[in-house]
């Protein structure tokens, strides 16, 4: 009896462990830096924690509203942060633009909101900020899902905003770039003070390429590409030393695996800069 009883209560904590390890799995984690800080910030639809190491500070979206996604940045160029989230109730769609200020001091972490924005009818799902021309104010982009006067057919598009004077003003809306693309993010790869678009695009071959563009004045031109794989599952920048790479987790044959892509002097078969795979 009391082996069966031990062999229950040890079945009920194995339980209870992966529980809590499916739920802290369904939170997005990221890190940013605020003043020389450190925060860990922990995000799903319901939603977003920050965590400084000292305290933590969570947020709720409003009433019968989910988080789509989020991002943080210096939007003023003033030392202090911004957060920037798109939440609506119908995933993985959003309805509102929302921006707040961070503001810390000795005690507590305050986030009050600056700008609200209902932005529904070009369905974003998408934010991240960026600083795409380098002269140190960060842009805002929104992956948007529309169609356009040239382009009926309802695809993602992408849309970069500058935040003037507490209002959007817009910088860039492009109707399509190459080839349709599933997700972004933006880093500078080069150095140049600029931030690198880092686009994963569809193949016009089957499959999925990363492709990396850069601001001219008035629109994006085409840099550099990888080789096409069958399918990428995620995408992110990762610092290595003084160097960026990309990291893909990326599905072939079945099996998942990473590769690392940082830029080379080399050219593909289309005279395009290649991404090449690396350690």
């Amino acid at each position: 009896m009391k082996k069966n009883i031990m062999l229950f209560i040890g079945m009920i904590s194995i339980i209870i462990i992966v529980i809590v390890w499916r739920q802290s799995k369904r939170y997005k984690h990221m890190e940013y830096y605020i003043q020389e800080q450190k925060y860990d910030v922990y995000f799903n639809s319901k939603e977003i924690i920050f965590n400084n190491g000292r305290q933590s500070y969570s947020i709720i979206p409003s009433k019968n509203h989910q988080y789509i996604d989020m991002a943080m940045g210096d939007l003023h160029s003033d030392g202090q942060m911004n957060l920037l989230i798109l939440e609506g109730k119908k995933p993985p769609y959003g309805e509102e633009l929302i921006i707040y200020d961070w503001i810390e001091n000795a005690n507590e972490l305050q986030i009050q909101e600056k700008y609200r924005n209902r932005i529904d009818t070009i369905h974003p799902w998408k934010i991240e900020t960026c600083d795409i021309d380098g002269d140190g104010e960060l842009e805002i982009f929104i992956a948007v899902n529309k169609s356009t006067y040239y382009y009926p057919k309802k695809e993602n598009r992408p849309f970069f905003f500058n935040f003037k004077d507490d209002i959007l003003v817009k910088k860039w809306t492009g109707s399509r770039i190459r080839a349709p693309f599933i997700d972004v993010c933006f880093t500078d790869l080069n150095g140049n003070g600029q931030d690198d678009w880092i686009v994963i695009e569809e193949s016009e071959k089957g499959g999925m390429v990363v492709a990396t563009y850069y601001w001219f004045g008035f629109g994006f031109i085409l840099q550099a590409e990888s080789e096409i794989y069958e399918a990428i599952d995620s995408m992110r920048v990762k610092q290595m030393g003084e160097n960026k790479v990309i990291e893909l987790n990326i599905r072939e044959n079945g099996k998942v695996h990473t590769v690392l892509l940082k830029p080379s002097c080399y050219k593909t078969k289309n005279d395009i800069y290649q991404l090449k795979e690396g350690s």
